[in-house]
């Protein structure tokens, strides 16, 4: 299973190399890696997601570089393995799937991903009150994911 944004920026043609990955077995999840033309792109919102894209693959350990890309493909059953788990329902719900796949050991790939931006549409980004917004999602979310495993941690030397 897999998306793409409606609004089409992430070349379509890319989810054919993704699901190959997927049907291969040498990912559960394929995520778009967006290759920009610097030329389309806005410096402020490109500066934005370059900060927030290194912060959360330090902050998550992430093994991708951009998990907010628009464009995903997953294996069906691993996906549903961590649908219940998740908590945010807006867009930090990338990142969120991409930390829970890749530290329940599944392995999360990039596919590079022609990015074009369409500029007869109105973007909906707001890029210092969204950023905003992903920096009130991830350092909680953070938080809480390093409570949890130092309790695994815990109750797992106990039973050793």
């Amino acid at each position: 299973v897999g998306f793409i944004d409606i609004d089409l920026e992430n070349c379509p043609i890319a989810l054919l190399g993704m699901l190959d990955l997927i049907l291969a077995r040498k990912a559960e999840a394929v995520v778009g890696q967006r290759i920009w033309d610097i030329r389309q792109v806005d410096r402020v919102r490109a500066v934005c997601s370059y900060v927030y894209k290194k912060f959360a693959k330090w902050l998550l350990d992430l093994p991708i570089s951009d998990s907010e890309a628009g464009i995903k493909v997953f294996d069906r059953s691993s996906l549903f393995t961590v649908l219940p788990r998740m908590e945010d329902k807006q867009w930090f719900w990338d990142t969120e799937v991409t930390f829970r796949l890749h530290h329940l050991g599944k392995r999360v790939l990039e596919h590079p991903v022609q990015f074009k931006r369409n500029p007869s549409k109105q973007s909906t980004v707001r890029v210092f009150r969204d950023s905003l917004k992903y920096l009130r999602a991830i350092i909680p979310f953070w938080w809480r994911q390093r409570r949890s495993l130092k309790k695994i941690s815990t109750v797992s030397t106990t039973l050793c």
